[in-house]
């Protein structure tokens, strides 16, 4: 099974009533939104050099209108993947943590209706993750 199959396990976990996309948004997105993506994962070595897990994070950059709903929406995100252990077979996965986060801020495109620059928080899960088959 292939590790795509584990990010689409992880995005499924994501909050609901909000537009998801993989990778980037297209020019024609709405706020709100949420683009998801990976790092390359770190890898732990025993001393023998055999690979004993990795460690991935999950990217959530959310972009709104207003810094409030960009807050709001972060929170949502918190509360649907903090702690969460994504199921999948053939894996075995930690739970997701907080890492690394910036903003919110504005970003350097605008919305169409208002001219007013999004607000953009980019968000950092970090998890652990090996292979039990």
């Amino acid at each position: 099974m292939s590790v795509l199959a584990l990010h689409a396990a992880i995005r499924a976990l994501m909050p609901t009533g909000i537009t998801l996309y993989v990778g980037q948004a297209p020019a024609t997105a709405v706020a709100p939104w949420i683009v998801t993506g990976f790092d390359a994962p770190d890898i732990t070595t025993s001393e023998a050099a055999q690979g004993i897990s990795k460690t991935g994070t999950l990217i959530a950059t959310i972009a709104t209108e207003t810094e409030d709903a960009t807050n709001f929406w972060t929170e949502k995100a918190d509360d649907a993947l903090f702690g969460v252990a994504p199921v999948l077979a053939g894996w075995s996965v930690g739970a997701l943590i907080p890492g690394d986060r910036t903003g919110p801020y504005p970003a350097g495109m605008t919305a169409t209706d208002t001219n007013l620059r999004f607000q953009v928080t980019r968000l950092g899960y970090r998890f652990t993750y090996s292979r039990t088959t």
